[in-house]
């Protein structure tokens, strides 16, 4: 009887792990990307506690597919956020992608993890041949700036910057509307090219009305 019993048991705990094995895993499925809310909330609170935004090395992170690190022009830190200016081609931007990959998107990535860029920010021309580009991101007086450059305006050397800036809640907002490098100097004096949009007392003030030829995005796919 005894023996009876044993086997019995053994035969249930058999039936247990067979079973146990046989049952589904649950599957891993990777974290939703934080939503443009999310992000701004964070940036908010970098800003709230005093922090100010600076240029950073390249941060080698997880890309998404439709964007090559050949787009990159810009690497910058908020306290614990990293950010990258994702650019498309262009007489100010001549950049040199892999054969057959088309510069699709163009805007800012933000990395909260420390290995993923997410698309926060997409630029969306108005015009095939507006070209517009992220060129800088810094901060003033407590706030985000975001400019935006793109290949028009009359003359070579005219360009039209937009200048974003973010807003108490989680939307960008054009504050100011320029003609960008009508007096830059080059280089040797003006330092980064990219950078001198921060000089707006350079630039020539244009209506807001000028600055049209663009779109953001918030929560790009």
């Amino acid at each position: 009887m005894t023996r009876i019993m044993a086997n019995l048991s053994a035969l249930v705990l058999l039936c247990l792990l067979l079973t146990a094995c046989a049952s589904p895993q649950p599957v891993q499925t990777a974290p939703d990307p934080p939503t443009l809310e999310e992000v701004s909330s964070l940036i908010h609170q970098q800003l709230d506690a005093g922090k100010s935004i600076v240029e950073i090395a390249p941060a080698d992170r997880q890309l998404p597919v439709s964007i090559n690190p050949d787009q990159l022009g810009g690497y910058f830190q908020l306290g614990s956020i990293d950010f990258a200016l994702a650019m498309q081609p262009s007489m100010n931007a001549p950049l040199t992608l892999p054969k057959g990959h088309s510069a699709t998107f163009a805007g800012v990535l933000v990395s909260i993890d420390g290995r993923n860029w997410t698309k926060y920010l997409e630029i969306r021309d108005e015009e095939s041949t507006d070209k517009n580009n992220p060129y800088y991101l810094w901060t003033d007086a407590g706030d985000l700036f975001l400019s935006i450059v793109d290949q028009t305006g009359p003359g070579n050397s005219k360009r039209i910057m937009k200048l974003e800036k973010l807003s108490d809640g989680a939307d960008w907002k054009l504050v100011e509307c320029y003609y960008f490098g009508l007096d830059s100097r080059g280089p040797s004096l003006d330092g980064d090219y990219f950078a001198f949009v921060q000089e707006v007392l350079k630039q020539k003030r244009q209506p807001l009305a000028s600055c049209q030829s663009v779109n953001l995005l918030d929560n790009p796919d």
